[in-house]
């Protein structure tokens, strides 16, 4: 439940720079274009990551996983540039 928490913390902590970024530097014209495709592969790489964690949580090594993506959001966020 902590574990969710943090990564409910740390996901508009990455996805609002993330969208403000692309609504800079991306045209108008190819903005839908561009989310689309993102849009895209998120999805499409939601069935390999069901796989990964499911072998995850068989080998017990989820909360480890989860625990080290948190510390490397964590990193991201405190070393971006402003």
């Amino acid at each position: 439940m902590v574990t969710m928490l943090g990564v409910g913390i740390m996901s508009p902590l990455f996805n609002i720079p993330f969208n403000a970024h692309l609504q800079a530097t991306v045209d108008d014209q190819m903005m839908g274009r561009v989310y689309a495709y993102f849009n895209v592969v998120s999805h499409s790489l939601t069935p390999a990551a069901l796989m990964v964690s499911g072998l995850l949580s068989e080998w017990n090594l989820l909360g480890l996983c989860m625990l080290l993506t948190i510390l490397v959001l964590i990193g991201l966020v405190m070393n971006r540039k402003a």
